[in-house]
């Protein structure tokens, strides 16, 4: 999860936690129905006075926007991968 933990400081006022599903007030309202993707879930999460300990803080305080941007980062880089290989395949004849 990304929190803000510093208001003033802009993007480096984001954090980065992890938050157990098993913690009080984490709550899955809804899975979402999709056409793909069965392996994983998307899920509307809601907090409801979730507490988070500062042990579940993933990194330094403040560079949850650059922990976020990277995994994006590396997210992104694999799917240009990936179209790349499927392009390169020849095409069949009908």
């Amino acid at each position: 999860m990304l929190a803000v933990t510093d208001k003033a400081a802009g993007k480096r006022g984001i954090s980065a936690f992890i938050v157990e599903t098993s913690t009080p007030g984490y709550v899955v309202a809804r899975i979402e129905e999709k056409l793909g993707q069965h392996a994983s879930d998307t899920a509307q999460i809601l907090f409801e006075d979730c507490r988070v300990p500062a042990a579940n803080l993933i990194g330094d305080e403040g560079t949850g926007y650059r922990i976020a941007l990277s995994a994006w980062k590396v997210g992104a880089s694999a799917l240009r991968r990936n179209r790349s290989a499927w392009r390169a395949q020849p095409m069949k004849p009908r």
